[in-house]
């Protein structure tokens, strides 16, 4: 091997790299010959192991973040049906920044931290700022299975911003009618299908007539739009409703093609279609809406406008110029995915079990139903805390033990005897622990209050 040798200040070695080319390299942490040859010595060993496979080769460090995020969109995001998301994530707040001409190799969870906070000084919001963690996360472990980006994932070592967990929007059994007699006839169907069958829109324009079996009452979810599966990966069959069945009946009648809510041309319905604010629309001609906003056109017109907000929409005129006040109605805040939210309600409100309602929601983890719905069941949590009144007369017993508050400091009162203890508990009705009782039970009577508690 070559001796290290040292030009400029800087001290450089002589190595084969992994490719088995020799190439001079600068050994920047050498000081003295004797540091340059131990440098020299272990960059050629990293070298031979690399060449031997028994080290994974270094990244190239052209190869940059924008590249390997669209190496990611080219290769496994095109041709989705949430490909133009990703697109435009992609366009709005990475190209726009320095980040996307960084090497993958410099790329560090500090720097990938300061982008995302970044945004979210912004004003971007917390699940907006996950979904760019989610992107380069999952673009370097693709990349990393190719054999494109080598080490650890810089992405694993940022956190996820906590994301609000708020609860879900919902529409009443009384208010489901409203809605379905506000919608045109091509639109009234298809939300019929959401509210009583838990589609995701997707789901919804990709049905065909041969997946609709009305004799069994069997509705098969085969795929999303045009992609051969669903978001599950799983084809499966939803019971139909009884209340259902006229508009499936409408629907297949209706439609000429193969698709069973096509659009007017007969072609299938895409991502585009604003079928969430066409629903958001009839919600306001059903007047299931947040409020009213009572505007005066005559002051705005006159540079100081006067409006009020009121529950309702009666006539009301201006303060100022008594003008009849025009009422703009404040829709609800309810998207197209609400209507999943509303079969889950409506199933829970007739008194279906939270198991039969993860099934025909075909949530692939009955746990998601429960975290999600478990405070729509009718009475559970009711009487679930119900069960506290019953250690009432427990409690009133032991606060007739006599008291030396005269006397006691502000601490500790002495504690009653255990003989005490399982009389009062036997006399309300609780028997105690046929072993343990006394590590199951202790009590504490305080200056001001008299707590009781039961450990098990």
């Amino acid at each position: 091997m070559a001796e290290p040798f040292q030009r400029d200040g800087k001290w450089y070695g002589r190595v084969k790299n992994a490719a088995g080319l020799w190439r001079n390299v600068i050994l920047a942490e050498a000081r003295t010959k004797a540091q340059a040859r131990e440098l020299q010595a272990a960059l050629a060993l990293q070298a031979r192991r690399q060449r031997d496979g028994l080290e994974p080769l270094p990244t190239d460090r052209a190869f940059t973040v924008g590249a390997l995020l669209r190496w990611w969109l080219n290769t496994y995001v095109a041709g989705k049906t949430w490909a133009g998301r990703e697109e435009d994530r992609f366009r709005l707040y990475f190209e726009s920044t320095d980040l996307i001409h960084l090497p993958i190799v410099a790329l560090t969870s500090g720097r990938l931290e300061l982008f995302l906070q970044h945004w979210s000084q912004k004003g971007l919001g917390p699940a907006s700022v996950n979904k760019l963690r989610a992107m380069v996360r999952t673009a370097f472990n693709r990349a990393r299975r190719a054999d494109l980006v080598h080490g650890q994932n810089p992405a694993s070592d940022t956190k996820p911003r906590k994301v609000p967990k708020r609860a879900p929007a919902f529409l009443e059994p009384h208010e489901v009618s409203r809605l379905l007699t506000e919608l045109s006839r091509e639109d009234r169907p298809l939300v019929a299908t959401a509210l009583y069958a838990g589609l995701r829109k997707g789901e919804l324009f990709g049905l065909q007539k041969r997946d609709v079996d009305l004799k069994r009452r069997l509705l098969t979810v085969r795929r999303s739009y045009d992609n051969d599966t669903t978001k599950g990966a799983r084809e499966e069959a939803v019971p139909i409703a009884a209340v259902l069945v006229p508009y499936l009946e409408a629907a297949l009648e209706a439609s000429k093609g193969t698709l069973l809510f096509p659009r007017a041309d007969g072609e299938m319905r895409t991502e585009a279609d604003k079928l969430g604010k066409r629903l958001r629309s009839a919600l306001s001609r059903a007047g299931i809406v947040e409020g009213y906003l009572h505007l005066c056109r005559r002051c705005k017109r006159n540079g100081t406008p006067h409006e009020e907000k009121h529950p309702d929409c009666e006539r009301r005129h201006c303060p100022k110029c008594k003008m009849l006040l025009w009422a703009k109605a404040l829709p609800r805040r309810f998207r197209l995915h609400d209507t999943r939210h509303t079969t889950a309600t409506l199933l829970l409100a007739a008194g279906v079990d939270l198991y039969a309602v993860a099934r025909i929601l075909r949530h692939s983890d009955p746990k998601i139903t429960f975290e999600t719905y478990a405070h729509l069941v009718p009475g559970y949590l009711h009487e679930q805390i119900d069960r506290l009144p019953k250690l009432e007369k427990f409690a009133a017993l032991v606060l007739q033990e006599p008291k030396t508050a005269e006397t006691a400091p502000r601490g500790l009162l002495p504690e009653p005897s255990l003989c005490r203890v399982v009389e009062v508990a036997r006399l309300a009705g609780v028997e105690p622990a046929a072993r343990g009782f006394e590590g199951r039970c202790s009590i504490q009577l305080s200056y001001r209050r008299t707590a009781v508690i039961l450990a098990g």
